[in-house]
């Protein structure tokens, strides 16, 4: 293996930083390397060059990165919202929980 920046092969794996690097690379198999020469960072995938993609999700241009917010965005609310519900599903306790149909009615005396 080369590095990109320089051609040294003096290459070693790197670091993972960040939430993209390690949840996303790390599902498509793709590694961060750094060149002991010149100290440039770069991914590949098991011997392979990484394709241009990973280029453009480790450093998204502006309106891809608005893209990306509102996905992962999307994601974090519908987690949340099947969490609540399946909570409600399965009759979850704490405050609010139930209807106030299945407390007793308590009535004051005179």
């Amino acid at each position: 293996m080369e590095c990109p920046e320089c051609g040294a092969t003096k290459i070693h794996k790197s670091r993972r930083k960040g939430t993209m690097e390690n949840t996303v690379l790390v599902l498509v198999a793709v590694h961060p390397y750094r060149c002991s020469e010149c100290r440039a960072r770069f991914f590949r995938k098991r011997g392979e060059m990484a394709g241009a993609w990973v280029k453009v999700l480790m450093n998204p241009p502006a309106p891809l990165r608005l893209v990306i917010w509102a996905v992962v965005m999307a994601a974090a609310v519908a987690s949340v919202v099947g969490i609540v519900s399946l909570v409600s599903m399965l009759g979850g306790s704490g405050p609010g929980a139930g209807s106030k149909t299945d407390r007793p009615a308590v009535r004051a005396t005179p």
